[in-house]
């Protein structure tokens, strides 16, 4: 990437954090590979780029970041949860469009680009969203990432309903006047999603805006799932008028019909998109038998939403 231009207001400011395992040797090198990814970019323009830390952690702060991006800033907040710390972005920086990239999301060759073209072709964007993937070295991996990150694909047009929680471009205005909303945890951007839709911004997805997400395993796919549970049903306790939220009101009944809807959803997922996540044919009726498996794992932080206990047990902040 070129270095920022000192005397022009950037066009873009893309703000990482990590997210996951927060302050481990991993989650350091999973940011140094992201940042090694955006040195890479082809993008020409003046470009802000920002890494926000909880202020505790600044002393862990690895001092060869900069070094890996020598116009990287580092900035420090009090806030604690990565939504609040993700609304705090629209305040940092001066340009008009904001990118949120997880630390732990490489992106490809040309995604600043293609993401930020995307942007200003399309001024109804409140929001883009890029695609997320996983490497794609495993069938795990591979069926993972058509299950837990294709929900903001679309074929045949590039309007979408969902926001991308780890790679996705916004107006600065829509980010600040609609921040994201910690309380239903973090995994409940459709929330978020519906508030900037209903202002009157589009949603786009640029599928040429891709980012490898690092995979930890099964027991990330558990927790992201157990967080995805408790989201599903929080969001719809806090808005009703969502799809089938009126029936979160049942509680602990509302599971078994939220829980078979997602697997329906995901079967759908499946047959689209797979494609675009390195699977083949002959892997379908492994993934289509998995999508049960992983959204059983979902249940429990279902059963959390409906007492209105949230999820202690997580590496996710």
């Amino acid at each position: 990437m070129a270095d920022t231009y000192l005397d022009q207001k950037p066009v873009v400011t893309v703000v990482t954090m990590t997210d996951f395992e927060v302050g481990t040797d991993k989650a350091w090198d999973d940011l140094r590979k992201t940042l090694h990814a955006l040195a890479r970019q082809d993008f020409s323009g003046p470009a802000e780029i920002i890494f926000l830390e909880d202020e505790k952690l600044q002393g862990h702060i690895p001092p060869d970041l900069t070094e890996i991006l020598p116009q990287l800033q580092i900035a420090l907040t009090n806030q604690k949860l990565q939504y609040d710390m993700k609304s705090e972005a629209a305040y940092l920086g001066t340009a008009d469009i904001v990118i949120l990239l997880d630390g732990d999301c490489a992106p490809v060759p040309g995604w600043l680009s293609s993401i930020v073209e995307t942007m200003q072709a399309h001024p109804e964007a409140g929001v883009v969203s890029g695609r997320t993937l996983y490497e794609g070295n495993t069938f795990l991996e591979r069926a993972c990432g058509v299950l837990g990150r294709a929900y903001v694909d679309r074929r045949g047009t590039i309007v979408t309903e969902h926001i991308s929680n780890n790679n996705a471009a916004f107006r600065r205005d829509a980010l600040n006047q609609h921040p994201l909303v910690a309380e239903a945890g973090p995994f409940s951007s459709k929330l978020h999603a519906e508030a900037i839709r209903r202002a009157g911004w589009q949603l786009l997805f640029e599928p040429r805006a891709a980012a490898v997400h690092a995979f930890e395993g099964w027991h990330m796919e558990c927790d992201i799932r157990r967080n995805m549970g408790y989201g599903f049903i929080k969001v719809r306790q806090l808005d009703p008028t969502l799809p089938f939220g009126r029936w979160a009101r049942f509680g602990y009944a509302s599971i078994p019909f939220y829980a078979s809807a997602r697997v329906v959803e995901s079967w759908l997922r499946i047959s689209r998109f797979y494609p675009n996540y390195q699977l083949r044919w002959y892997e379908l009726p492994a993934v289509f038998a998995l999508a049960v498996g992983v959204h059983a794992v979902e249940v429990p932080g279902m059963i959390s939403a409906v007492q209105q206990r949230p999820i202690t047990e997580t590496a996710y902040r």
